[in-house]
């Protein structure tokens, strides 16, 4: 099982809607999902949050949706 962080762009509101995704599919194939607080409760994942401060040090590997590459 994978720890993946997500990070989503917050003037992008298809990439809110595509973090829900994401992480539903994350999920459901055995991952953890975690999300810095304001983009998980923006998403409507407020299940899926943890603290800005202590989120990069409990993923192994980060999503970035929306940004500019």
């Amino acid at each position: 099982m994978t720890a993946v962080g997500v990070v989503v762009h917050h003037e992008r509101e298809d990439a809110f809607v595509l973090a829900r995704e994401v992480a539903s599919d994350l999920v459901r194939t055995g991952h953890e999902v975690w999300l810095p607080e304001p983009d998980a409760h923006r998403c409507g994942l407020g299940d899926r949050s943890m603290p800005e401060s202590s989120w990069a040090a409990a993923i192994d590997v980060a999503v970035s949706l929306g940004g500019d590459g």
